[in-house]
Formats: C-alpha cells, structure tokens, sequence
C-alpha cells in the first residue's frame, strides 16, 4: 500500500510538472508582442529600473527607494527591483519587463498544488484536487492574461500563497515558519491588496489551528519581530504615499457620491424634521453602505462571468473572468466542499479576498485577484464530485464532453487573444506611442519645440517618450522639466527637453517657429493634410502630425 502511495504520489508531481510547463510556454509565447504596445505603467516600471541599474536612483531622484513615486501613484518596491537586473542584462524590451508577471503567473500553478496539499493534509482527494485546480489555473482568462503583463498582483498572490502554505507546516518546523514570514514580507513590498488579505488569513488560521504558533513559540515570536522589523518601511510609508494612493483610490472621494446623499437629506428635509433626515443619510451610513454594495459585487455573476464594465481596460479581451462551463461545478464544489472544515478555510480565502478592493470600488481586475485561488478550487472540487457520483461509463462520456467543453473555450479564448485581441484592443496598450516616438526619433533633431496633444490619449506621455527614446540617464537628470500636481497628488509632467504635452491644441498663430505638432486627428479643424499619419494596426488614425510652420504656409494660401 505504501509503495501504491508512493508511486500515486510521484505519478501526481509528474503531471503537476508538465502542466507548469504548459503554463510556461503559453505565458511566454509572444510576451513581447501580445498584449500590443505596453502600458503607461509598464513603461514606467521599465525606464525607472533603467535608471535604477545605471544611477541607483529613481526618475524623480530618490536612491534606492523603499516606494516609488511614479505618476504620484506611489508603487510598492517588489516588482520594480525583480526586473532591475533583467533590464541590466536585456534591455527595455517589453518582453524583459513582463518576464517576472509570466514566471511567477506559471509558478503560481506549483503553489497552488502544494498549498492544497497543505490544506487537505491527509485526504485522498487532494492530490487530483491539486492538479484539476492547475489545469484549471493554465487556461483561466483572468490570470492568463494578467501574467502576461507588467502586474504586481500576480506577483504578489505568488508570494501570498507560499506563505499561507509554509505557514501551515510550521508546526514542527521552524524553518518554514520563518519561509512564511518572509514570504509574508515580500507581499506586502509587492501589493498593496494583500497587506489586507494576507495577515487576516494568517491570523485566522492562528485561532483555528493555534497548534502552529505554540511549539517552539520564543524562537516565533524573534522571527516575528524580525518581520515587522522588515515592514518598519512599509509602515512608515503609510503616512506618506500609501495614504496618498488610498485617497487616490477610495470610493469615498466620488464626489458624486456624497452629493447623492445630500439631495436625499435635502429631500427628506421638506417632509421630516432635520434630526431624523441627518440620522439616515449621513456620509458613514453612505461609506458602509456603498462598501457593502462593492463587497457583494465581487461575487454576482455579472463580475464574475460576464464583466462588460471590466473591459475597457484592455487588459482582458471580451470574455468573462471565468469560463461559463464552470458555474455549474462551481456552485457543487462551493456547497460540498463547506461540509468540511478545511473547505470552510477556502471559504474564508473567498470572504476575505475583496475586502481591500472594496474599499475602491466594485470589483477591479487587479485589486480582486485574490479571489481567484479559492474560487478555482472550489470548481475543481465541484468536477471531482462529479466525476464520483458517475458510473464507470457515465464517466467516460462526461470525460469526453468536459474535454471537449474545456478544448472549446481555451481554443475560443487563446484564439482571441493571439489573434483578435492584439489587432482590436491595441489602443489599451498605447500602441500609437510606439510608431509614433518611432518617427519623432527620426526628425527631432530637425525642430526646436515638439507638441503632443494627451486629448483622447493617455496623459502620463512623457514615459512613452523616455522609453521608446531610451534617454540616457545622465542627460535625463539634466533635461529642464516642467511638472504640474493634479487632483489627489496625480503628476502631469507638461514638458521635457524639447517635448511638450498639452492638454489641447492651440491656435496655429501660438505656436512658436520651428515647431511640430503630433495630435488626434479628432482635435484639429481646417488644418491641410498632416506630413505623417500614426495608425493603430486596425488602419484607424491615432496621430497626424504636422510641421506647423509649412501648415501655416498652406492655410494662408488656402491649400491642402
């Protein structure tokens, strides 16, 4: 029985290995080309880690910082530093900044599988359980596509997992105690999310099973205090950046929001007395009311399986989080799984994912990300009770119809993805920045000022430019810059070197001599036809860009 066991156990790790291996390939084919373009967040990470391996310094001149100011959205450090040595060795290519999102977006299919393991100590179930909830995680839209993209909360769901999973074996071990700390640490230096998520879990886990803090507690708690010594940063830096991020993302700032529950109180002023009307409608009874609709939100149908609102992003194509093949084993897996105590463990992974997300909105692709582990294994338990409950031959006709059921719509989406999705949705990922810079390098020199309209563009252009440019980063930190705050501490830089982004198009008489205008072709009226066209790869025109001393020219003699 033992060597039956054995061998079952080394047949498991052997398929776990080769559906790695799949989530490998499938994150690294075309990580380059698909998603088309890169982000303004990406070429943010990029040319910082660029600066980072040539100065030690960040754009805005901090030396090594434990938080990165970026567009005043303050970034954790985790990501940024991983992809420092990558660009040292590489270069800015968004293959080499997106290499760390696809490796641990594949690994995370290894933490998953021993993390079940971990959870379902002792069932016989657990080891299929591990690899159907692989399998499952390979072909997922959400997480494929946000492993293929410049994304911290895929890194930090990795670091998230582990911990969990070395917390649970630190009952004897001291070793993996002090694995889960610093796994712990790691996400908290990587999202912002799970410095929610993580440490709730942790501790419910520490009142259910207080067995894994009491043996050899003294040497735990100096590994404890080794920990927060290691967060002193992130704590301070919640008084600066990280409070500034969350007024940036809080539901609370909609403005609209508060102005809502004024005119009900201004109503509901006409008919009762003011006491009673300040009672009901108030801005907290609005707060713990919208985050109670926000929190309920993550688990409706609509965000789950059908997220139209989700997909202006363009990080997603047009397609659900989840395949819709799966809401059948996943409401089974959901009620089965609940009937034991570790299944009620991934049922508080699913109610303490969206508590941070919450606190932002009604669902966000990368704020919610956590939920994804727990829902997954909760479908996969929901196909292994089905697989039970069948007869010998009902089995093998289910085997054949589940197959090609999954076939059908991992081909459907891959098909999306690599073909559809790079052609339709390249405006999300700025690709008009690349061939844009592209000609811009090649007549620059020729122009004394540059002017790009940010007008139906992205307002944070000026990265396009230092990374489609590769400025040198001694003359970066010598280039005059001009820089305005925005709403929320939000950075417009307005000019950099000759490059100036404006907000919109001038008249032609205020431009200086000797300049060139790039713009939406939406912004200009009655100017001739422009010197050069930027198009999306669909033909459609993002940029037209003129020689605004020869256009003036042509508009005084009436030509085109």
């Amino acid at each position: 029985m033992k060597s039956f066991i054995k061998n079952k156990d080394k047949f498991s790790k052997l398929i776990l290995f080769f559906i790695f291996l799949l989530a490998l390939l499938l994150r690294f084919y075309q990580l380059g080309q698909v998603p088309n373009g890169v982000t303004n967040d990406e070429a943010n990470f990029a040319y910082d880690a660029y600066l980072l391996s040539q100065t030690g310094k960040d754009q805005w001149g901090s030396f090594l910082p434990w938080q990165f100011k970026g567009f005043g959205d303050y970034r954790l450090p985790g990501y940024q530093y991983l992809i420092v040595p990558l660009v040292k060795i590489f270069s800015l290519e968004a293959w080499v900044i997106r290499l760390p999102a696809a490796f641990f977006g594949a690994a995370t299919v290894l933490a998953v599988y021993f993390l079940i393991q971990a959870l379902f100590k002792g069932r016989d179930f657990a080891p299929v359980l591990g690899l159907i909830t692989g399998i499952l995680l390979v072909f997922n839209p959400w997480h494929f596509a946000l492993s293929r993209v410049v994304m911290e909360a895929n890194v930090g769901l990795f670091f998230s997992l582990l911990s969990i999973y070395f917390y649970l074996r630190s009952e004897k071990s001291l070793r993996s105690f002090f694995l889960a700390v610093v796994l712990a640490v790691l996400s908290f230096y990587t999202y912002y999310g799970y410095r929610v998520f993580l440490p709730l879990f942790l501790f419910y886990l520490s009142l259910k099973k207080p067995f894994l803090i009491k043996k050899n507690w003294q040497k735990k708690i100096a590994v404890l205090l080794i920990g927060v010594v290691l967060l002193l940063p992130a704590v301070f830096s919640l008084a600066g950046g990280g409070s500034a991020r969350l007024r940036q993302v809080g539901f609370w700032q909609d403005k609209s929001l508060l102005a809502e529950t004024n005119s009900f109180r201004g109503d509901c002023r006409q008919k009762i007395g003011d006491f009673i009307c300040r009672l009901f409608f108030n801005k907290p009874i609005t707060i713990i009311k919208q985050f109670f609709l926000n929190y309920f939100n993550h688990f409706s149908l609509t965000f789950l399986f059908f997220p139209q609102f989700e997909k202006g992003w363009g990080f997603i194509p047009p397609s659900g989080y989840f395949y819709l093949v799966n809401l059948i084993p996943f409401v089974l897996g959901f009620l089965l799984l609940n009937k034991n105590k570790e299944g009620r463990l991934v049922l508080v992974l699913v109610l303490l994912a969206p508590l941070a997300d919450s606190l932002t909105g009604k669902g966000h692709f990368a704020r919610s990300f956590a939920l994804i582990i727990p829902l997954l294994i909760f479908t996969a338990f929901g196909w292994l009770a089905i697989f039970s409950f069948l007869k010998k031959k009902q089995k093998n006709i289910l085997s054949v119809l589940l197959a090609g059921s999954y076939c059908y719509f991992a081909a459907a989406f891959l098909i999306n993805y690599f073909i559809y999705y790079p052609l339709r949705h390249s405006r999300y990922f700025h690709y008009e920045y690349r061939p844009l810079f592209s000609y811009l390098k090649k007549v620059e020199k020729d122009y004394d000022q540059i002017f790009i309209s940010r007008v139906n563009h992205d307002t944070k252009q000026y990265i396009f430019y230092l990374y489609y440019f590769k400025v040198d980063s001694q003359q970066y930190f010598k280039m005059n810059k001009e820089i305005i705050v925005e709403d929320n501490g939000w950075l417009w830089v307005q000019k950099i070197g000759k490059f100036n982004f404006i907000n919109q198009a001038k008249k032609i008489e205020d431009y200086p001599p000797n300049s060139l205008l790039a713009i939406d072709p939406q912004g200009v009226k009655d100017f001739p036809r422009p010197q050069e066209v930027i198009k999306y790869p669909t033909g459609e025109a993002a940029f037209n860009i003129y020689d605004l001393d020869q256009t003036r020219i042509k508009i005084e003699k009436g030509g085109k």
